[in-house]
């Protein structure tokens, strides 16, 4: 042992400044007492003294652990990865440490039922959610507000019969929001990419779809930046069996479209950004207020634009800038909270994607409930979150998170309960949630029950099934599905030898 109390076998960590008192301690020292350090500014961390396990921070490298009262330096990262629409580092500020906490909610009917007030009743609930984002100077520009609904296919078939072209019956056909080029002939090139990139993964282009906007109501930030947008409309080849298979080759399409077509979009000082692209679902977003939104996309306010649930998101940029790509909903989910680790786990997620059978699946392997002292727990749910604990650093939070895929929407709180959502189950059976209580006006006489998110614990409400879904359901099915314990005992004992 050194006379500071460290036993000679810590290891010294490779990237980092040469210093013979600085150590990275290893899993298996479970004796010795550290304290770990967390995040700052990027280049520095402060201490916090006390003994805790030693985490990973990040997909480059790990949280330095040293002795009280020595300065602590964070591993080196590649810093060489494209922020989109961000600034590049420069003094304090480093794009990879920005963190985000907004106002999230949804509205859905349990059976299924389309309306255009399921979609009015959304956009009531981010219209009262506007203090909870960020707005620019001139009090126009909004850091980012949107919604997410299923496909109305009613309004797009007849928007789409005035421009010529037909499209196949529901579910046949997948639709993307583009941020495109703002000048005709940029434009036309990526149009020609894209359809080039759907050919190639066999499926037709039916046709191309402005969407119809009033600017008169956006500030001259959020103006000046403005993509044009387009929606595209993609045929489903015969071969495609059923929509996942559908689901699976329009990702593909996407992820192509981001690998070709946005690197050139940016040396010509543009974007190529694709807000969704899905047979179920479509995003409306942008750098808005939350106000404004209804009436700066024309379509949000048509009577036959309507859909069974809806999901809005009310973006607060916290120490980040503001972009009509970064407003939510992303394409899955929305989020209010700090992801401190969103980095590494998206990294994780990348590589292990296969692994993850359904939308709840992923969401409860990134954020997990209390587990490992929980005395109530069955041991295969133990098992499971244990198998994954290995694969991936726990989301603490705090974060609240809404998703929703077409046919399921939830929401899930992390496991320390630090962003609070609140639920009401009306007599219509709908259910109303929200990170702000009575953002939508409801008789309490038609209020049949009402709830809050519980830490760790899922919420998911499913159309087809038309029911409300127990969190234990969900996660007995999740960790029954798999020898989870099996394989979590090779991997421990592996890393033990």
């Amino acid at each position: 042992m050194r006379k500071d109390g460290l036993s000679q076998n810590c290891i010294k960590t490779r990237k980092v400044r040469r210093n013979p008192d600085l150590f990275v301690f290893s899993e298996r020292e479970k004796t010795v007492p550290y304290v770990t350090c967390d995040y700052y500014n990027g280049r520095k961390c402060f201490i916090k003294n006390k003994c805790c396990k030693l985490f990973d921070k990040g997909a480059g490298g790990g949280t330095l652990c040293l002795l009280a009262g020595m300065t602590c330096l964070e591993e080196e990262r590649d810093m060489t990865r494209d922020y989109r629409d961000l600034p590049p580092a420069q003094g304090l500020y480093d794009p990879a440490f920005e963190h985000d906490a907004c106002g999230i909610g949804f509205v859905v009917d349990i059976q299924g039922r389309r309306s255009y007030d399921i979609v009015s009743d959304a956009l009531d609930i981010l219209e009262h959610l506007r203090h909870r984002g960020g707005e620019g100077a001139d009090g126009k520009s909004g850091d980012g507000a949107g919604i997410l609904v299923q496909i109305p296919h009613a309004f797009l078939r007849r928007e789409c019969a005035v421009l010529g072209f037909t499209l196949p019956p529901e579910g046949e056909y997948g639709v993307g929001m583009i941020f495109a080029h703002r000048y005709e002939h940029h434009l036309e090139e990526q149009q020609q990419a894209f359809a080039a990139i759907v050919e190639e993964a066999g499926q037709t282009v039916l046709g191309w779809r402005e969407v119809p906007v009033d600017d008169s109501v956006i500030g001259a930030q959020a103006a000046s930046v403005r993509p044009r947008i387009l929606q595209v409309f993609i045929g489903r080849a015969p071969s495609l069996r059923n929509d996942m298979d559908f689901e699976r080759k329009l990702y593909v399409i996407r992820r192509l479209a981001e690998k070709r077509i946005t690197p050139r979009s940016r040396k010509m000082g543009s974007d190529f950004y694709i807000a969704s692209l899905s047979s179920h679902t479509i995003v409306y977003k942008g750098m808005l207020t939350s106000t404004q939104i209804r009436h700066f996309y024309l379509d949000l306010s048509d009577l036959d634009f309507t859909s069974a649930m809806a999901l809005v998101h009310s973006r607060f940029s916290t120490n980040t800038f503001p972009s009509w790509a970064r407003a939510h909903p992303n394409r899955y989910i929305v989020h209010n909270g700090e992801i401190n680790t969103i980095r590494g786990n998206t990294n994780w997620l990348n590589a292990r994607e296969g692994k993850a059978h359904s939308l709840a699946h992923a969401i409860t392997t990134m954020i997990p409930e209390p587990w490992e002292k929980d005395p109530f727990m069955s041991q295969e749910k133990k098992d499971y979150y244990r198998y994954q604990n290995f694969m991936m650093e726990a989301w603490g939070g705090p974060a609240a998170i809404c998703f929703c895929d077409g046919t399921r929407i939830g929401g899930v709180l992390d496991r320390n309960g630090l962003r609070p959502a609140r639920y009401y189950v009306t007599k219509e059976d709908r259910v109303i949630l929200s990170s702000e209580v009575g953002a939508l006006r409801t008789d309490p006489k038609n209020i049949r029950c009402k709830g809050r998110l519980e830490p760790g614990k899922l919420f998911l409400v499913d159309t087809a099934q038309r029911r409300i879904v127990p969190d234990e359901e969900i996660k007995h099915g999740i960790a029954s599905s798999h020898p989870y314990g099996r394989d979590a005992g090779n991997i421990w004992s592996t890393c033990r030898t």
